[in-house]
């Protein structure tokens, strides 16, 4: 199965060591999750055209349309940003 792709990261320059993340991929992509997300980090569902923004507090993907998180949002693999 294929992975989410990076579309785009950069690490906020508050001394906090988070970054703000793009990820494109399919509704049945596992939504990655890294404590250094920072808020407004976003996950777009090419197939769906839903969008998800990262909520660092409770490390969920929240979809502010539909007012729910997705539950996909623990024990992932790092997904790496080459």
């Amino acid at each position: 199965m294929s992975k989410p792709r990076l579309v785009d990261a950069m690490f906020l320059n508050d001394g906090s060591g988070k970054k703000l993340v793009e990820y494109n991929g399919l509704s049945t992509h596992v939504k990655p999750v890294e404590d250094n997300f920072a808020f407004g980090s976003s996950f777009f569902e090419v197939d769906t055209g839903n969008v998800y923004f990262f909520n660092e507090e409770s490390q969920e993907w929240m979809n502010p349309r539909a007012q729910t998180a997705t539950a996909e949002t623990t024990e992932t693999e790092p997904v790496s940003e080459g």
